[in-house]
């Protein structure tokens, strides 16, 4: 079964890879004795997008919660089968645009969402 993957509410299409990478936030630092402190400051996700090619209507839903007014916006998938969601910003975005048979299409096209 496919992930559904949604945006501020507006179902996007099923990337080719949708990767969750997994980390903490952290404060170090050493004393004047050598010894390392680490302070865990938080737990964050970070989701990345790839795409061989979409259609100009399917980039344009994606970049329309993106590049819209709102920084943060709610992505909501699944893990493990779990539904889940996360407050993300966006990272940089990738795309080459490509013509065929009369349209436009867009290859290669990724982004990261990194949680707030």
């Amino acid at each position: 079964m496919a992930q559904i993957l949604t945006l501020s509410g507006s179902t996007i299409k099923q990337p080719k890879s949708f990767t969750i990478e997994q980390y903490y936030l952290s404060k170090a630092g050493r004393t004047a004795d050598g010894t390392m402190h680490i302070d865990k400051i938080a737990d964050k996700r970070k989701f990345l997008f790839e795409y061989d090619a979409l259609r100009g209507d399917d980039l344009t839903t994606i970049l329309a919660v993106l590049q819209g007014s709102n920084v943060f916006f709610t992505l909501t998938y699944r893990d493990n089968g779990v539904a889940k969601s996360a407050t993300v910003y966006v990272g940089a975005i990738t795309k080459q645009q490509f013509r065929t048979d009369g349209y436009w299409v867009w290859t290669d096209v990724s982004f990261d969402l990194i949680e707030q």
